[in-house]
């Protein structure tokens, strides 16, 4: 498939999607110095948890609770789960419908992420990436804090260049901290993973939607039509508007499925993008043999 341009309409059963970019809000000099700060800080790191890398069998389930509106439906669901992981901008929502996240993950490096985390639980682990604002870790720091970092080929170099590599283990999995959750999840031994508000999209256009078909490009830039299925799935196709960190959420969580769908089964709800991409992926891998149930 060929780059996408403004307000394109494309199929997206299973081939990826190219031609979108996206770019931190906070410069990659200015992270890259937070993490430095990471690295004195007395505080423990993601591979010091007793929990780290113990696999829990695919009866012990994780919620992971992202920022897409269709959550909003979901709250007495997530709370049968005995262990849940928010993410980000999910902080609050989650406290406020009663939910006592188990662990609470922050990656954005801009110091605005203090604004989702009004509420506060001492049970909680706040699993903040070391590339955050030295205000976030302030913020939290009567609270369970524990380090990891946000994984890129950049900061791997800058660290070894500057002799900090040390006992690197770096998370990977995606352009949002949504997607870095997921990986987050299978490191601490989950593979069982259920995942609400991963909606990765502004609406979809039909009467079963879950939230509101809505045009937002003044704040988001270019909004993106994005139709699924078709004749070539035996179904009708869905269009969804989606902005471009959106869409590229989605396209990263393809890759990352394609790529270690060995070690986890989603369960995906909602009736966003990521959940309808998902379905006919499989459609697609199982009519070309790379799964078979």
């Amino acid at each position: 498939m060929d780059g996408l341009t403004s307000n394109p309409i494309d199929e997206v059963p299973f081939s990826p999607l190219l031609g979108i970019n996206t770019q931190a809000a906070t410069p990659s000099s200015v992270a890259f110095e937070n993490v430095k700060l990471s690295l004195d800080r007395k505080l423990p790191w993601i591979t010091n948890l007793p929990e780290f890398q113990r696999i829990k069998g695919n009866n012990k389930k994780i919620a992971l609770i992202a920022g897409g509106p269709s959550v909003e439906h979901y709250a007495d669901d997530i709370k049968q789960f005995k262990t849940t992981m928010v993410c980000g901008s999910s902080n609050d929502w989650a406290m406020n419908n009663g939910i006592i996240p188990t662990y609470s993950v922050i990656c954005d490096p801009d110091p605005i992420s203090i604004n989702y985390y009004s509420k506060l639980d001492t049970e909680t682990k706040y699993m903040i990436a070391s590339c955050c604002d030295p205000k976030i870790f302030e913020h939290l720091k009567s609270m369970q804090v524990v380090q990891w970092h946000c994984h890129s080929d950049e900061v791997k170099a800058k660290l070894d260049e500057n002799n900090l590599g040390g006992d690197y283990h770096g998370i990977s999995g995606g352009c949002t901290v949504g997607l870095r959750a997921i990986s987050m999840a299978i490191m601490l031994g989950y593979s069982n993973i259920h995942m609400f508000g991963y909606d990765s999209c502004l609406g979809r256009e039909d009467k079963h939607h879950a939230y509101d078909f809505s045009d937002k490009s003044e704040e988001l830039g270019v909004i993106y039509n994005i139709k699924v299925g078709g004749e070539t799935l035996e179904k009708d196709a869905i269009l969804f508007k989606c902005a471009g960190y959106q869409l590229a959420q989605a396209v990263n969580f393809k890759e990352f499925y394609v790529n270690f769908r060995e070690y986890f089964n989603p369960v995906i709800y909602g009736n966003g993008l990521i959940a309808e991409m998902f379905k006919h992926m499989n459609v697609e891998m199982k009519k070309s043999g790379v799964v078979t149930q």
